[in-house]
Parts: structure tokens; sequence; C-alpha cells
């Protein structure tokens, strides 16, 4: 795909020079090439200049020509960058076959065994050998099932991520294309809503836990073996380690990163990255020997 053609889609923009892209993405995302992104603040322009997988940016014309001067990047000027780029996302996905949406009837491995009160796609989902999906479960479409699954009663994987585009009293919904994959081992139990990702998948990797009642945001990504107990909330592109411990009733932020082997505590707030190893407790989550100083002092 071509910045000229997201010019002509879109007539209140101007193309100062063409550009080609494979897929969607952000300033955050440095292991995929030929990326489209926007840049609407000056500050984000040295990741631009350190991201050799942009390949195209949607701009306002104040920063256009230090990027044509700085990059080889195609260059497509719009007053309102973010909002375009949205836009465009949404048209490639909903007019076009940018995003090469899957259109296969739904495949299960052997010795599955799904209660018959379980709603599975029709098209659109794999599920691997000895999966155990109990009644009440909804499996979405683009959702991919590793071997040796549990799925517990009244959870549904595959639900619409929530991101909108909103800019004073406009707003609008923005496609997730991203999916859902679940690889082999992985356990989670009753009454969970896991939704789909936004360009990259949601990814549950091998031999983690998930216990009853939690939510796991659009593009989540959950390392192996990792423990999350009910009631816990992880926001959009949360990336949690391996082998971290995830207590009752947390909320992790959208876009945090939670490093290996760390340990989450009861009812934490997690705003900020957590390090390799790291106890962390409290609204908000703060190293746990801190987290008692501090109540001993006050007490």
């Amino acid at each position: 795909m071509d910045l000229k053609f997201i010019s002509q889609i879109f007539k209140d923009t101007v193309l100062k020079r063409n550009g080609n892209f494979s897929t969607i993405g952000f300033l955050n995302i440095s292991d995929i090439p030929d990326m489209i992104i926007f840049i609407k603040d000056k500050k984000y322009l040295t990741e631009l200049y350190g991201n050799p997988n942009i390949s195209s940016v949607i701009t306002t014309n104040d920063y256009a020509e230090e990027i044509l001067d700085k990059t080889e990047c195609g260059v497509l000027v719009a007053e309102n960058p973010e909002k375009i780029f949205y836009q465009a996302h949404n048209y490639l996905f909903q007019e076009t076959d940018f995003y090469k949406k899957d259109n296969f009837s739904t495949k299960i491995g052997k010795n599955a065994n799904i209660s018959p009160h379980a709603i599975i796609a029709q098209k659109n989902v794999c599920i691997g050998d000895n999966v155990v999906i109990e009644p009440g479960a909804i499996i979405m479409e683009g959702v991919q099932i590793g071997n040796n699954c549990f799925i517990g009663a009244n959870t549904t994987v595959g639900t619409r991520g929530f991101q909108y585009y909103r800019n004073g009293d406009e707003a609008f919904y923005i496609e997730h294309v991203g999916g859902i994959v679940i690889e082999d081992n992985v356990e989670i139990l009753s009454g969970c809503c896991i939704a789909n990702g936004l360009i990259r998948p949601t990814y549950i990797c091998e031999y983690t836990k998930i216990d009853n009642l939690v939510h796991i945001g659009h593009s989540a990504y959950l390392d192996k073996r990792v423990l999350v107990v009910t009631g816990t909330v992880i926001g959009g592109s949360a990336y949690i380690g391996k082998r971290t411990w995830v207590g009752i009733n947390v909320s992790i932020c959208a876009s945090v990163h939670v490093g290996n082997d760390a340990f989450i505590c009861m009812g934490a707030v997690v705003t900020k990255n957590v390090e390799d190893g790291q106890k962390v407790a409290g609204n908000f989550a703060i190293d746990h020997k801190k987290q008692i100083e501090f109540i001993k002092s006050i007490c």
C-alpha cells in the first residue's frame, strides 16, 4: 500500500512524498518493518528518527519538512494526523484486502471436549488437540487456541477491544484486527473476557493460568507461566513477563511493562513499569518493602 492511495481517499490531506507501507504501526514497535505511523507532537520526532522500520508518516505541516529532510519516509500532511491515521486504518480494514482477512471454516483438533452449550464461531477459529471448552463459553472469530488448553464456563474469547478515536464531541470506533493467540497448556477459568488485539494479537503464552473473572485488554501480552488471580484487569498492550504472579483485584494500566518473575500484590494499581523480580504493592504500586515501611511510619 502507498500514501498516494490514502491521499486520494482523504481529500483534505497533502502528499509531500510518496511511500509504501505494509502495516499500521506505532512508535513503540521496533520489530515490524514498513510501518505507517502518525506524528502530532515534536517530542516524538527523535523516536521516529531512531526507528528504521517506519516507512511512512502522517503528520502536520509543522513537522513535514524536517521529516522529509532527516528521513526517507513518505510524508502525508493533515490538519489532524491522528484522525486521518485511524480513519485510514478503518478504511483499509472495511473496504480493501490490506489486512488479508481470514476466511476458512473453523478447525477443531483431536479429542477436543467442547460443551454443546458453548458457542464457537463457524469460521476463522483454530482449536488444538485435547482442548476442553465448558458450557457458556464463547469463542469468536480470529481466535487460535493451542493444544491441551482449558476454557472455563461463560468465558468469552475474542470480544471487541475497547479503543476509540475521540476529539471533543467526535468519536469513532477503531477496528481491532489483531485476533487472539492462546498457546499450548493455557488454562482460563470461568467468567473471563479476552479482548481482540488492535493491530497485534492479544497473546497468552504457554502454561499461563488465568483465574475466574479476569479481563485482558486488546493486544496485551502474557508471557510463559504467568499466574493471574481473580478480579484482575490488564489494560491494552500491557506486557506481563515470564513466571510473574498477579494477585487478587490487581489493575495494570495500558502499555505498562511488567518484568519476569515479578510479584504484584493483592489490590495493587500498576501505573508504571515493574522490573524483573520486583515485588510491588499499593495504590499506586510501589516496591513492597517501601510500602510496608510507609504504612508502619503512619501507624
